[in-house]
């Protein structure tokens, strides 16, 4: 098919011109083409730490068959919010290495690019540029920052009978999720 061609024709300058445009019609915002990223600190407060967490998703162990490739792009930047939101860090930005097969076609490829936008714009999370290289299955290995003053992150380890707890929302939304997915239910939008 010469309209969705596999990616692996059509080189990785092309591949990162496709992020650019699709950064600049969905935010709005021009990526600066570089062999470094850089995030302005200007606006944080000189007592807060910089924050990181990078989880890698690849194909085989963490996508089930029935999830879509836009599906896939939204939870790689989800799994790693989480791990900063629960340390009371608010992600503010995200840098994205991806592993692609040559084989993958540029649709799909699109879509991995899209969720992963549309997810970074639903969470207010500046998205900042990355690397691309050819793998055997494909690999998102987001890393997402944010700031916090050392003293009020909030640790694994610490907690003690009588401590409160509390939760920004239902607790099984993601095995809810898997379960729909799984047994191919559907549910309206609403």
């Amino acid at each position: 098919m010469k309209n969705n061609p596999q990616i692996g024709n059509l080189g990785e300058f092309r591949l990162i011109k496709l992020i650019e445009d699709l950064v600049s019609k969905k935010t709005g915002k021009t990526l600066l083409r570089d062999d470094s990223f850089f995030y302005s600190l200007r606006d944080q407060e000189s007592e807060n730490d910089l924050i990181l967490n990078s989880d890698m998703l690849v194909s085989s162990t963490d996508i089930p068959p029935q999830m879509s490739y836009y599906q896939t792009g939204r939870k790689s930047v989800i799994m790693n919010m989480s791990d900063l939101i629960v340390k009371g860090v608010k992600p503010r930005g995200i840098i994205i290495s991806l592993g692609l097969p040559k084989e993958l076609k540029k649709d799909d490829y699109s879509k991995i690019i899209e969720g992963i936008i549309d997810c970074c714009m639903n969470f207010n999370l500046d998205y900042i540029g990355g690397d691309i290289n050819e793998t055997k299955e494909i690999i998102i290995n987001p890393t997402i920052f944010g700031f916090k003053s050392p003293s009020a992150i909030i640790f694994r380890k610490g907690m003690n009978p009588g401590d409160i707890l509390i939760a920004n929302n239902r607790f099984g939304l993601t095995g809810v999720g898997f379960d729909l997915l799984l047994n191919k239910i559907h549910q309206s939008a609403d």
